[in-house]
């Protein structure tokens, strides 16, 4: 897939762009509108470069907004949804501001054609509950699109987008529109309402998991809503996250015949190997992760959480693990030689650290 930020200097996508403009407006001067469209464009970011293009409309197109609104309108008529046309929204929020009936309109009809998730949030800084009292009424929609846009445009921690602190600070805001979809048939909502419930868990764990407890389980949109919004704090071992899917209890497990390597070099795979012996009467739920301790430049250890597996222990039951990392330096992660170490995560209860070093 091109990258997005290539879509907007893509001359043969822009000038086609000012094409189907001037079909709906024979008024423009298309030579120009696409001069302006592309000027120096490639030294913009991608945010800039969408509002490049609101910005020229806004020139280039009628003075009173609600015409230009009109055209924009007929522009995208019976197109497909692309990424390229994202500067609709972007056009609605940056000079729609005035007519907020006819604006927030255009919001939810242009986010059929692309995203109006950014575009939103400005609304939602003008007037949050009057933005939000709109987003409710949204997720009773029949486009999936429009739907996700309840969800997605308040996520308190909308990745790429401005922050509203007010949707951070009061989770009980957004919660109405959570509640609307937590049954909605389309992975695209559920993913959204997924990831706006781990956006909430990230200032407001105990909050969020006592109002995802009182959620039907055996819908499976909800559960796989609740299990995928619930990742961070289940890779936390956050008990309460834990417990709601059956991971409640301290597990009563030992380690046997642990093996691992004590020194590894760096771009090469570091392996440990165990057994792992029930030490109940009843069967146990065990979700299992391990955590690596990594020397850092300051001389520092941090602890990254890693995957492992789940399984159920009955009586006297044993069971072998293994796991790899390899130590390669990465953009998102580099690797420094030092102290090391390693230990896993049952149930979320940390078990015995395991020491080894990076050369």
């Amino acid at each position: 897939m091109q990258p997005l930020k290539d879509i907007y200097t893509n001359q043969e996508i822009l000038r086609q762009l000012a094409k189907d403009m001037q079909s709906v407006y024979p008024a423009l001067d298309e030579k120009k509108f696409n001069c302006e469209l592309l000027k120096d464009l490639e030294k913009l970011e991608l945010k800039a470069r969408i509002e490049r293009v609101a910005d020229v409309c806004n020139h280039f197109l009628p003075e009173k907004y609600s015409q230009t609104l009109d055209i924009l309108y007929q522009f995208v008529e019976g197109k497909e949804n692309k990424l390229i046309y994202l500067f609709l929204p972007t056009f609605v929020a940056k000079y729609g501001q005035q007519d907020y009936p006819r604006s927030i309109k255009a919001i939810e009809d242009f986010t059929q054609y692309s995203s109006s998730e950014e575009g939103v949030r400005t609304f939602l800084e003008q007037d949050v509950g009057r933005t939000l009292k709109h987003m409710l009424e949204w997720t009773r929609s029949k486009n999936a699109h429009v739907r996700r846009l309840a969800s997605e445009g308040c996520r308190p921690r909308l990745p790429w987008a401005k922050k509203i602190s007010v949707l951070i600070q009061s989770p009980q805001l957004t919660w109405p529109i959570l509640e609307a979809l937590k049954k909605d048939p389309e992975k695209y909502v559920q993913k959204s309402v997924a990831n706006h419930v781990n956006d909430i868990s990230k200032d407001h764990a105990d909050w969020i998991v006592n109002k995802v407890r009182e959620w039907d389980l055996s819908n499976p949109a909800t559960q796989w809503i609740i299990k995928h919004g619930m990742r961070s704090l289940v890779k936390q071992g956050h008990k309460g996250a834990l417990a709601l899917f059956g991971y409640h209890q301290s597990p009563k497990v030992c380690l046997k015949n642990v093996k691992w390597d004590k020194r590894v070099h760096l771009g090469k795979v570091f392996q440990f190997s165990l057994e792992l012996m029930s030490e109940h009467v009843k069967k146990q739920s065990c979700l299992v992760d391990y955590r690596i301790f990594f020397y850092k430049k300051n001389g520092r250890q941090n602890a990254k959480t890693f995957k492992l597996t789940k399984f159920v222990l009955s009586q006297g039951d044993c069971i072998a693990l293994t796991a790899k990392y390899v130590f390669k330096n990465m953009t998102t992660r580099k690797h420094y030689p030092g102290a090391h170490a390693w230990q896993l995560l049952i149930n979320g209860e940390p078990a015995q650290r395991f020491d080894f070093e990076l050369v």
